[in-house]
C-alpha cells in the first residue's frame, strides 16, 4: 500500500537520520508488551511458557492468513476478513488448549496433596509450591502473558524490518505519500503499539469468553450476577466478549486501512486505531474485568490473602 520514496531535505533529513529516531521508535512499538512483559510473566517459568505459545500460534494464524491471501482476489476486503476470522480461531483454540493443559495441572497438583495428606512427614513447602503455581496461572497474568506474545510478534510483523531498515541504510529516512511529514518508521511504530495494546485487550477478552463457554456460561449478551458481592451487577456474556473482540478488530483494521490508501491518510488512521483501543478498554474496565476471574479462582486469591 505504500510507495517507497525518500526525501532528503538538506537539515531536516540529517537531523532525523540519527540513532534517537531509531531508539525512540522501537520503545514506541514494543514499551507495551516489553513492560508487560517484565512486570508481570519474566519472573514466572509457566508465563513464559505463555508468552512463547501464543507468539507461535500468532504465526500460525499468520500462515493460514496468508493461505488465502493466494487463493482469493487481491482486494482489501478478501485480505482483512480472512486474516481476522483466522486470528479469531486461533486465539479461542489457543485458550481451550490453555483450558486443558490447566486442568492437567490443577488435577496433578490434587493428587500430590491427597498422597500427602496422610503422611504427616510432608513438607509445607510442597503445598506452597503448588499454590504458587495455581496463583501464577490465574486467568489474568496468563491472559496478559498470552496477550504479550501476540502483541509482540505482531509489533515485530509490523515495523521489525522497517527499524532494521532504517538502521543499517545510509540513503535518509524514509517518507511515504501516506504520512508525507513524519517519518514512516514513526508512523508505523505508533500504529505497532496501539495494535499490540489492542491484542493483549483482545486476548483477555477471549480467555474471559471461553472460560465461560467452558463453564457452561449463558449465551445472551449481557447477564446478571447472582453470587457474591457482585450481585445484582451486569457482566458480558461470552458471546458479547467475543463479538467485542470481533468488531474491534475489524474497525481497527479498517481504520488501519487509510494508512496506506490516501494522502496522509495516518491523521486519520492513527486517531480512528486509538478510539477503537480506548472504546474496547472501556468495555472491558466496565462490563469484563470487575467479574473477570472465575468463582474458584477468586476464592484461592482470597484465601492466599487471608
Amino acid at each position: 500500500h505504500y510507495s517507497h520514496t525518500r526525501h532528503h531535505n538538506d537539515n531536516n533529513t540529517k537531523k532525523m537520520t540519527t540513532s534517537a529516531l531509531i531508539l525512540g521508535s522501537a520503545l514506541i512499538a514494543f514499551a507495551p508488551t516489553t513492560s508487560i512483559l517484565f512486570a508481570v510473566t519474566y519472573s514466572k517459568s509457566q508465563l513464559i511458557i505463555v508468552v512463547t505459545t501464543s507468539a507461535f500460534c500468532f504465526l500460525i494464524a499468520a500462515l493460514f492468513s496468508s493461505i488465502c491471501y493466494m487463493i482469493l482476489p487481491k482486494a482489501f476486503l478478501s485480505m482483512t476478513v480472512p486474516s481476522i476470522f483466522c486470528q479469531a480461531f486461533a486465539r479461542i483454540q489457543f485458550v481451550k488448549f490453555y483450558i486443558k493443559v490447566e486442568g492437567a495441572i490443577i488435577q496433578a497438583m490434587e493428587n500430590h496433596r491427597r498422597e500427602h495428606t496422610s503422611n504427616t512427614n510432608s513438607s509445607s513447602s510442597d503445598n506452597d509450591g503448588g499454590e504458587s503455581l495455581t496463583l501464577a496461572m490465574n486467568d489474568w497474568t496468563s491472559g496478559l502473558a498470552a496477550g504479550v506474545g501476540y502483541g509482540f510478534m505482531h509489533a515485530i510483523l509490523m515495523c521489525g524490518t522497517l527499524l532494521a531498515s532504517e538502521a543499517r541504510d545510509d540513503a535518509g529516512v524514509l517518507y511515504q505519500d501516506s504520512c508525507q511529514n513524519i517519518p514512516s518508521v514513526l508512523n508505523t511504530s505508533f500504529m505497532a503499539m496501539l495494535f499490540s495494546v489492542l491484542d493483549v485487550v483482545i486476548m483477555l477478552l477471549y480467555f474471559y469468553a471461553v472460560r465461560r463457554k467452558a463453564e457452561g456460561a449463558d449465551g445472551s449478551i449481557m447477564c446478571t450476577i447472582d453470587v457474591g458481592h457482585d450481585r445484582g451487577a451486569k457482566a458480558a456474556s461470552a458471546n458479547a466478549a467475543i463479538i467485542a473482540a470481533l468488531i474491534a478488530h475489524t474497525s481497527a483494521a479498517f481504520a488501519s486501512w487509510l494508512n496506506g490508501s490516501m494522502t496522509n491518510g495516518c491523521y486519520f488512521a492513527l486517531p480512528l486505531v486509538a478510539a477503537v483501543v480506548w472504546v474496547l478498554g472501556v468495555f472491558f474496565c466496565m462490563y469484563v474485568m470487575p467479574f473477570y476471574l472465575p468463582a474458584s479462582q477468586r476464592r484461592q486469591i482470597e484465601s492466599r490473602m487471608d
